[in-house]
């Protein structure tokens, strides 16, 4: 039974993590993503503005060397906002994920190991799978109200389908395995066949997708935010702040041009990192 409980050999693990660190890509991805996180962190500290402090003497300024970006309508420091954006936008994208993979790895499980609820979650997940996840997210705020805390919701719900599928299809994998078998065989319970075999055999697949999401994540949040049914201002969130500067695009691009290279570099850099987990943990799918 020794042997049974023995999922994994650790050599591949560390083989992964020797692959990770060659693809220069998805080192960059996490540089880039662990001095966001950082900045996020300590946003007070490193933001030198308060970003919602009010100075009309000095709206509608361009970038200089007092403000690195500008300021937008109100005078605030365009770049103290982003710092403090990315901390709303990070904590929005592991909420929102984190209801996906609670959800959806649950409901995978269940459909995976369960042939009686099978039917009914898949059903359900291509009900779900038929809108788009964007669309889904603004039908569920519709129902919901506006509002940052039911857009992580939407968002989450969003995510849901996938992780369903994808913990759904290593379940059916996995349980018909022999090691599997011999646990059944041996006595073992559902409950400790799911925790001790199919949980952790179905790891890498699942961190992947949950890096992958969590760029889909920010910026789906970012686009409600854009279109009012999100975080609201003055709130320092980067599609907010790039709704607020939509008015004043001809004239000042900056208000709107920087918040949404902060969306668009967050979202690449979770990209380059999942692409990059992917290949280090499956090889066999690297083209």
């Amino acid at each position: 039974m020794t042997e049974l409980t023995r999922a994994r050999d650790p050599r591949p693990g560390s083989d992964a993590g020797r692959r990770l660190r060659r693809d220069r890509a998805a080192m960059a991805g996490a540089g880039c993503l662990l001095v966001l996180i950082l900045a996020a962190v300590f946003a007070p500290v490193v933001a030198p503005y308060d970003p919602t402090k009010v100075s009309m003497r000095e709206r509608l300024q361009p970038p200089s060397p007092k403000h690195a970006l500008g300021t937008d309508q109100f005078g605030r420091d365009i770049l103290s906002r982003i710092i403090h954006g990315a901390r709303i936008s990070l904590t929005i994208g592991l909420i929102s994920v984190g209801i996906g993979l609670g959800l959806g790895t649950t409901l995978g499980l269940i459909a995976g190991f369960f042939r009686r609820a099978d039917y009914p979650i898949s059903a359900l997940m291509d009900v779900l799978l038929s809108f788009p996840q964007i669309l889904l997210a603004i039908a569920i705020v519709a129902a919901l109200g506006p509002g940052i805390f039911n857009a992580m919701i939407a968002v989450g719900i969003g995510t849901v389908p996938a992780f369903t599928r994808l913990t759904r299809s290593s379940a059916l994998s996995i349980r018909e395995r022999e090691y599997v078998e011999a646990a059944r065989a041996l006595g073992a319970s559902n409950r400790r066949i799911i925790v001790r075999y199919v949980l952790p055999n179905s790891l890498a697949p699942l961190v992947v997708l949950g890096t992958l999401s969590l760029a889909a994540a920010i910026l789906a949040a970012a686009i409600l935010s854009f279109l009012g049914l999100g975080a609201r201002p003055p709130m320092p969130e980067w599609g907010a702040m790039a709704a607020e500067g939509r008015g004043f695009i001809a004239q000042f691009p900056h208000i709107a041009t920087f918040p949404s290279l902060a969306i668009f570099v967050v979202v690449l850099c979770f990209n380059l990192l999942g692409d990059g987990l992917r290949d280090a943990l499956d090889p066999h799918l690297r083209e």
